[in-house]
């Protein structure tokens, strides 16, 4: 879909690195304000644990193919798979490259192309990467509480990652906006960059500072421990990126807006965007939905509709 107010960021520069010699962060990939989409696919930037063996073990041992499909003018879509010959086990990750805004997106899928049961699966990341920030300046996590069922659910933060410190979040109970957000800005000098996640349950994410300029990423879903049978598929929730420059974060915030307009709201057959909706819901105000019956949820759809 061709984006109507394209933001054109010039010769943006690229600075993927895939190995860290900084003081208490793993070696692994390495971004900064100034990382663009380009080099995104050449190395996972994803983790999981396979049969008590890290990725960073397997991957590199197991065949690998990578192939690209352009789109239309503004995305190309990217595919690379690993396929152990062990098991059968394949993981692949499907993303998306943007040319008119400086962004990606990408999830990971595992799938059990074997005879037999897969060993163990578990601790998915689908993001799992390391930033590197300039020496001066702060890192600056800006993002939203979630919703609490009180006066100040969804209220914005704004906290100071301070070296050493640890932020984590997930939400409760598997609703995916319950008490957390998968949404974030991070701001560091020089501009950001928007850390979204998907949303299938209980996704969790952290954010834990080095004692000297870098920031580990990981995002993914939670507490999951399983093998797959012959057949069987599943994902890591998606996780988008995209970077903005300079100091204006309200600025920044629309650069995001109109890359989901341009790019992920659903639009109607004649490529327009669809016209405002009212949403209601009615499950908190009966005990999630305990105390329903069709006449009072009735009462509730005529109130809404008049």
């Amino acid at each position: 879909m061709k984006n109507p107010h394209p933001i054109r960021f010039g010769a943006l520069s690229i600075s993927l690195f895939f190995s860290c010699s900084l003081a208490g962060m793993a070696a692994g990939p390495v971004l900064n304000v100034d990382s663009a989409s380009e080099n995104y696919f050449d190395k996972p930037l994803f983790s999981f644990s396979y049969d008590g063996k890290s990725s960073a073990d397997l991957l590199s041992q197991w065949k690998q193919d990578h192939s690209s499909k352009k789109l239309d003018d503004a995305r190309t879509q990217e595919r690379v798979t690993w396929s152990d010959p062990a098991t059968g086990l394949e993981v692949r990750c499907e993303g998306i490259k943007y040319s008119d805004y400086p962004a990606v997106e990408w999830t990971v899928f595992f799938k059990n192309n074997g005879q037999a049961n897969t060993p163990m699966l578990e601790k998915i990341q689908g993001i799992d990467v390391d930033f590197l920030k300039a020496q001066d300046g702060k890192f600056i996590l800006h993002g939203t509480k979630g919703d609490w069922c009180s006066a100040d659910s969804y209220a914005p933060f704004d906290d100071v990652l301070e070296p050493g410190s640890n932020h984590h979040f997930a939400p409760y109970n598997g609703r995916p906006s319950s008490g957390a957000f998968p949404y974030y800005n991070l701001q560091m000098p020089g501009g950001g960059v928007f850390v979204a996640i998907g949303w299938p349950g209980q996704w969790e994410s952290s954010f834990v500072r080095d004692g000297g300029n870098g920031l580990h990423i990981a995002a993914g879903q939670q507490l999951f421990h399983a093998y797959l049978k012959p057949g069987e598929e599943i994902r890591s929730p998606l996780i988008a990126l995209l970077y903005w420059k300079g100091t204006d974060v309200p600025a920044s915030h629309n650069i995001w807006r109109r890359w989901m307009l341009a790019h992920n709201v659903p639009r109607t057959a004649d490529g327009a965007l669809p016209p405002p909706e009212v949403l209601a819901n009615t499950s908190h105000q009966f005990g999630e939905m305990i105390h329903a019956n069709e006449e009072n949820q009735n009462e509730f759809i005529d109130r809404c509709v008049v």
